[in-house]
């Protein structure tokens, strides 16, 4: 199972300080979780569609069965569903409900949902050399909901909530001719784990 997850940000506010807008692909084998990419900047609609269309290039799976293009439907998400519903047949707004009924849930307990999964040592993260972005990502995520941006988090929590939802078939592919493969576990509150992109043979 493929995913990738958007937390978009009101459109055409690019100022300073503002958030951002995060995108990140994540796939699932069995139980663990593994994060692949990310994308994240600050701009609108346009730069949301034009980063789905890379990412969709990179990681075709994601517009093929069992992928998922999932958007919170906050900010400028409505628009980007609605217009990337005309280019892909598997784009799905994320109900940020529990179980799909009852209340919005807020963003700590949208974490909490998944935290089971970091604390696991289940959640697998590419090494800086893959990812330079991974540090920030990670010191982002421990601090949710509480640190001076939530977009990753948001992005994170809402990914991994969509694929332990979903039944599992089949490994990663992070793209064509190029797998995920575990090489390294971490402790402390919520695990994390490492995960080496490397070429298969």
């Amino acid at each position: 199972a493929l995913a990738l997850y958007w937390d978009c940000k009101l459109g055409g506010s690019q100022r300073a300080g503002t958030s951002y807008a995060v995108g990140e692909v994540w796939g699932r084998r069995g139980g663990d979780l593994y994060f692949l990419d990310e994308v994240r900047f600050r701009g609108g609609l346009a730069e949301v569609l034009d980063a789905t269309d890379r990412l969709v290039a990179r990681y075709p799976a994601l517009a093929a069965a069992g992928g998922a293009i999932v958007i919170e439907p906050k900010a400028s998400g409505p628009d980007a569903i609605d217009t990337l519903k005309r280019r892909y047949p598997n784009v799905i707004a994320d109900d940020l409900r529990a179980g799909g009924a009852g209340s919005e849930l807020s963003k700590r307990q949208r974490m909490e949902a998944v935290a089971p999964v970091f604390r696991a040592g289940s959640v697998w993260q590419p090494p800086p050399r893959h990812a330079p972005w991974i540090g920030e990502w990670r010191e982002e995520v421990l601090a949710h909901p509480n640190g001076r941006y939530n977009d990753r988090g948001d992005a994170t929590s809402g990914a991994l909530r969509y694929l332990l939802a979903r039944p599992v078939r089949g490994g990663v592919v992070a793209r064509p001719g190029v797998s995920a493969k575990p090489d390294w576990t971490g402790g402390g509150d919520l695990s994390f784990g490492s995960v080496a992109v490397e070429d298969e043979a």
